[in-house]
């Protein structure tokens, strides 16, 4: 057993990396965790051989036996990494998915977005819009959501709200019913026309939620509520995060999608055509991803969340919340290239 010290991507933490193999067993272990921790952290089990090829992939060449070390004489000269994609599709593809989710979950950790408060979230949701319980349960779950919104996310900032939780609960329920999870629209089924327009409806019916002074659509906290109602088909979008790094980072993809679709790239700001485009391009991204991707998402996720409670059963559905892969993976893309 070997351990390496190391800090979180900021230099701000201290970690450890623990590395091991257990006799008779072809795998390594790698162990993540703070320093002197006796458990907790994060424990993965890789093939060696696949370890040296991602190392290799991102530009690493071990030092053979016999060189000389470049720092006895100078400044090591780093190898040469090979330039990043600038087409999101590329990070969904084998071999890269799980580099944009490691990435977003150091950001995660650094920044404090809990993912295990996303999974609480998820549950509330859950029991609003995909279950039988009595309208009070279901109107309940959906209060949590909707003052977690209100509250930890900001979601009326800047502005005001002018609509309860029941009312937005209420709208959701009588108009956005083409959209539902039962309804099964989701991003890998999404085709442009029909998904297209009952996006755009949905989306609209939901602009009095939240008026701007700039009469612009309020696509951040439409995207949001949308977004707990079907995590299968709605993906968030904010400035912050996803205007400010996905679209600096890919934002010539996304007009290169909208041509190839025959959709103007930047519309009418105060129309919600612009989020139609945005789902439209999350799904051609979805679509083009890796076939084992949800899985290995689904294993990525419950792995973040590990020891928490799920009496909702919401892990069994992550493998259909393709919104949320396409989030965290687009993020943690935007993130990889920010750091190279």
């Amino acid at each position: 057993m070997e351990t390496v010290r190391g800090t979180t991507g900021s230099g701000a933490k201290a970690r450890e990396l623990t590395v091991r193999m257990l006799e008779g067993e072809p795998a390594l272990h790698l162990w993540i965790h703070s320093p002197g921790a006796a458990n907790g952290g994060w424990d993965i089990r890789v093939k060696p051989e696949e370890l040296l090829a991602a190392l290799g992939r991102v530009g690493f060449r071990p030092r053979p036996t016999g060189e000389p070390d470049a720092t006895a004489s100078g400044p090591a000269v780093p190898p040469e990494v090979p330039e990043l994609p600038r087409r999101l599709a590329n990070y969904f593809t084998a071999g890269n998915w799980d580099r944009a989710l490691a990435r977003y979950a150091l950001f995660a950790e650094e920044s404090g977005w809990s993912i295990p408060h996303k999974l609480e979230m998820y549950a509330w949701a859950k029991t609003a819009f995909q279950s039988d319980s009595p309208r009070p349960d279901r109107l309940a779950a959906f209060t949590s959501i909707y003052d977690s919104l209100r509250g930890y996310w900001q979601v009326f900032r800047p502005g005001r709200a002018t609509l309860t939780a029941e009312q937005i609960f209420d709208m959701l329920g009588e108009r956005c019913t083409p959209v539902s999870r039962r309804a099964g629209l989701t991003l890998a089924a999404y085709a442009s026309g029909t998904g297209a327009e009952v996006v755009t409806h949905a989306a609209e019916d939901l602009r009095v939620m939240k008026p701007l002074q700039s009469g612009e659509f309020p696509t951040m906290a439409v995207s949001k509520f949308l977004h707990f109602f079907n995590p299968s088909l709605f993906p968030i979008y904010d400035r912050a995060l996803v205007w400010n790094e996905v679209f600096d980072a890919f934002g010539d993809d996304y007009a290169t999608f909208c041509t190839s679709a025959g959709l103007p790239a930047w519309p009418d700001a105060a129309g919600a055509g612009f989020y139609q485009n945005y789902v439209a391009w999350a799904a051609s991204v979805v679509q083009q991803a890796d076939p084992n991707l949800m899985e290995g998402f689904a294993a990525w996720f419950a792995g973040q969340v590990a020891g928490e409670d799920d009496p909702a059963g919401v892990l069994r559905d992550v493998i259909r919340y393709y919104a949320t892969a396409f989030e965290f993976i687009a993020i943690g893309a935007a993130k990889l290239l920010s750091d190279a």
